[in-house]
């Protein structure tokens, strides 16, 4: 993650919570060494404190391929940050189908003329359409 050039917001929730778990002291560290963690861990357990500021780290790191699974995160937090971001994106059949009209009707291919009709001209005897229809099925007129 340091080797960016130019990181973005979805590394700062996984780096956060790396930093506050690798500066967790240890049984050999010396008194001055214990101190100066406790002091960075302090000074990183206040920063990104509020709700909205850990929804929008944890729902940027979600979306990004690096972090989908958000392994820094509890099982309740990735459980809500997975929602919530389901809840954005509106994913859900009944809003599919209310937004997008070619999901609420099948549509009918649209028919195009390959190059030989292109060239030839349409074929004697047939009634051309310029929708298939499956329903109605393509019937052939005979000439008298």
């Amino acid at each position: 993650m340091s080797d960016e050039k130019n990181p973005t917001v979805s590394v700062i929730a996984p780096l956060h919570a790396l930093l506050l778990q690798a500066i967790q002291g240890t049984l050999g560290d010396s008194l001055f060494v214990r101190e100066l963690k406790e002091a960075i861990h302090q000074d990183l357990s206040n920063s990104y404190t509020s709700e909205v500021e850990k929804a929008t780290l944890n729902l940027a790191s979600a979306l990004d391929p690096r972090f989908k699974v958000l392994p820094f995160l509890p099982e309740e937090d990735k459980q809500e940050t997975l929602s919530r971001m389901v809840v954005k994106a509106g994913i859900t059949e009944e809003t599919k189908m209310s937004r997008d009209p070619h999901l609420q009707k099948e549509e009918c291919p649209v028919r195009y003329m390959n190059y030989l009709e292109t060239l030839l001209g349409k074929p004697a005897g047939r009634q051309w359409h310029q929708h298939f229809q499956r329903s109605q099925p393509v019937t052939v007129q005979q000439r008298r």
